[in-house]
């Protein structure tokens, strides 16, 4: 299928070929077009323009994926390129049409909800109303967007490509072994449903939330790429392109259209310690990740449907449309990072309350109070209820407190969660934001409420003992401080950007009259220009100051857990070399039984061999359970060969007892493989003191 080259490490005559990122720049075209073109095209046949357009194509992708990936099964479809892009072009018909209907009912003028609805819809776009204006105004914000983007996209992927190293490293990190195979498990059975996923075994078949590993999984299949390779690339992609977008996208709804805001956005947003980069340092949690890296975008629009934002849609009907496009998404990549933005919805419905309340003696508000007054204790019980409803298993829970809830605290003003470095940036930022909106901008409380929502929940992770209040408020996320400080960004870059916009413009307007007042009449007619590039350098110094402290230690985890040498936790060069030799001795319908935790069971995912298992956890068929139990036992017991012969499983590896975590699981079927007194037993191939072996006494 394809070849896997070791990065920086001995090949079988010994030489030396390490990959750099350019070879893989095919396969990182390929990741942003699998990523953004579908979402695009959607997004366009429903009318979206400029950067909306942009800003909404990787969610809606996602959810297209998503989606796909549960419908093709049901109607007897492979998952794959074709299908994916089969059913785009039926979305976009079916937008089209749609159109075209709305547009005929707007001109007959029809009466009704129906007439209503179409005119809605047909004063602004069908996903968003962009509000960018054109002209010079436009340009000028078009310009402090794209050097936001740009800047943020920069670091973002400077970062992230020092801290993997090479393209074909891997986390050497237990969750990485479920990953890796789910996304070359969904390339090669062709079925990327999230109800089926499960451990990755038909006997463990069941939910697992697989839209990230089916949108990876189409990248494989296009490219032909190893799976690390695949994974690396498209989380750049998601990391430094998908992120920063979002992010500007979310300060157009939090704050408004405006070059200083949008800039910071894209400038700031890659500073930021728990997000994009935490996750992928830490577990390794891919769909976490990739499920908060489109959260900006969801609650932008959340913000927008419930016409709360600074930017005002002429029609709530259209970013509704565009909210139930990216939910999808956000829930098949993750279901907690849904619950999250539930969470963070509780102050602009109370804002929409509120406002619904404000005017009560004007008679057409009528069913709008009644509606709100209804609709939002309904949410709080339905949030209530998920909230206790959508959590994993506690017994997975293992996370304690990391922290004081003072400690906690501070971590959470200085955006130094997990005993990070301050980041000084955004102290003084949130401190800042915080008072402009208590003291000039008080109608935006509900940004600053998401931001202390955000971090309550992290100090009941971080600082708060054990027990059953901890558990209810954090128990969503495993109770885990890492996964809810990767939560802190999104809530924390609105709040900062509203604080230095604030001295940012207010610095712009002095110099501008400073400059109007000179005596020198082409200072003066520049003025304007020339004090918003002063403000735009100082942001781009903003944004050069948030890359060190905090940064530099999330890059050193980053380097720590991709490091590929001999003394890897999940599979080192001796283990790594050895795999590169399994196909010359396992067909391709053979499969090798092992332990996962010791690093073979990556067998799968890296050079294409069906392995036993293929994930730590999950439920096993009998001959599978039998065989993990008691393969090394053949020669003397009578049920063994009949199992590995209906498995064509006669092969396994030794890689020691090192695991990569301690575990409860045992897999004892190769313990005597690994001590040497399994009988009947030949050694195939050996690096180091790994080995592949095969059993003799079932021939």
């Amino acid at each position: 299928m394809w070849s896997f080259d070791l990065p920086e490490s001995r090949h079988r005559d010994g030489s030396q070929h390490p990959m750099t990122w350019w070879q893989v720049v095919p396969e990182l075209l390929v990741a942003l077009a699998v990523i953004m073109i579908p979402g695009l095209v959607a997004l366009a046949a429903a009318g979206v323009r400029r950067f909306n357009l942009i800003a909404l194509a990787a969610p809606v992708s996602m959810s297209l994926v998503g989606v796909v990936g549960v419908l093709a099964p049901f109607i007897g479809l492979p998952f794959g390129p074709a299908v994916y892009a089969g059913f785009t072009l039926l979305v976009v018909a079916a937008i089209l049409g749609v159109r075209f209907l709305v547009r005929r009912v707007a001109e007959r003028r029809a009466t009704g909800w129906l007439g209503w609805l179409a005119v809605d819809l047909n004063r602004g776009s069908l996903a968003s109303n962009d509000r960018m204006p054109s002209g010079g105004v436009g340009k000028l914000r078009s310009v402090a967007v794209a050097l936001g983007f740009l800047i943020g996209a920069a670091f973002i992927s400077g970062r992230l490509i020092s801290g993997i190293g090479a393209p074909t490293n891997f986390s050497q990190t237990f969750d990485n072994i479920f990953h890796l195979n789910a996304v070359h498990h969904i390339a090669v059975t062709e079925n990327g449903s999230s109800f089926t996923l499960g451990n990755l075994t038909e006997a463990s078949a069941g939910f697992y939330p697989a839209a990230m590993h089916g949108m990876f999984a189409l990248v494989e299949q296009l490219t032909g790429s190893a799976t690390p390779i695949v994974v690396n690339v498209c989380v750049l992609v998601l990391a430094a392109v998908v992120w920063p977008l979002g992010c500007i996208f979310l300060i157009t709804r939090f704050v408004g259209y405006r070059p200083i805001p949008m800039f910071l956005a894209g400038a700031l947003s890659a500073g930021l310690s728990g997000s994009p980069y935490l996750l992928i340092g830490f577990g390794v949690l891919y769909p976490l990740f990739a499920a908060l890296v489109i959260q900006p975008v969801v609650l932008g629009l959340i913000a927008e449907t419930l016409r709360v934002s600074a930017q005002r849609a002429t029609s709530w009907a259209a970013p509704a449309i565009a909210l139930i496009a990216v939910l999808p998404g956000l829930a098949l990549t993750h279901p907690s990072a849904l619950v999250a933005s539930m969470a963070f919805t509780v102050p602009m419905l109370l804002v929409r309350l509120w406002m619904a309340w404000r005017d009560s003696k004007d008679p057409a508000k009528r069913f709008e109070r009644v509606f709100w007054s209804l609709a939002v204790p309904a949410y709080l019980v339905v949030l209530f209820i998920v909230w206790r409803v959508v959590r994993p298993d506690l017994s997975a829970a293992p996370w304690a407190a990391t922290q004081t809830t003072s400690g906690a605290i501070g971590e959470v003003a200085g955006a130094s969660p997990l005993g990070a470095i301050t980041a000084w940036v955004y102290l003084f930022g949130t401190i800042l934001g915080l008072y402009v909106i208590a003291r000039w901008q008080r109608s935006q409380w509900w940004v600053a409420a998401i931001y202390i929502i955000a971090g309550v929940l992290y100090v009941f992770a971080a600082g708060w003992a054990s027990g059953t209040l901890r558990t209810f408020m954090v128990g969503v996320w495993y109770n885990d401080p890492f996964r809810l400080a990767a939560l802190l960004p999104v809530a924390t870059l609105p709040v900062v950007v509203i604080g230095y916009e604030r001295v940012l413009a207010g610095l712009r307007q002095w110099i501008d009259r400073w400059l109007g007042a000179r005596s020198i009449p082409s200072v003066s007619r520049m003025s304007g220009l020339i004090a918003l590039s002063v403000v735009m350098l100082l942001g781009i110094g903003l944004g050069f100051a948030t890359q060190s402290g905090a940064l530099s230690n999330i890059q050193n985890r980053i380097e720590a857990v991709f490091k590929l040498d001999d003394q890897s936790d999940l599979v080192d060069t001796d283990e790594l070399a050895l795999l590169q030799e399994v196909p010359d001795f396992v067909p391709e319908d053979g499969a090798i039984v092992l332990n996962p935790l010791a690093g073979g069971g990556l067998a799968y995912s890296l050079v294409d061999r069906r392995v036993i298992p293929p994930h730590v956890f999950g439920d096993r068929s009998p001959d599978e359970a039998l065989l993990l139990q008691h393969w090394d036992e053949a020669a003397f017991r009578a049920d063994v060969c009949p199992a590995i012969e209906r498995e064509n499983a006669y092969w396994a590896l030794d890689f020691g007892t090192k695991t990569v975590i301690s575990s409860d699981e045992r897999f004892r079927g190769v313990d005597g493989i690994v001590d040497g007194t399994a009988p009947e037993v030949e050694e195939l191939a050996r690096v180091g003191d790994a080995r592949l072996v095969r059993i003799t006494a079932c021939d």
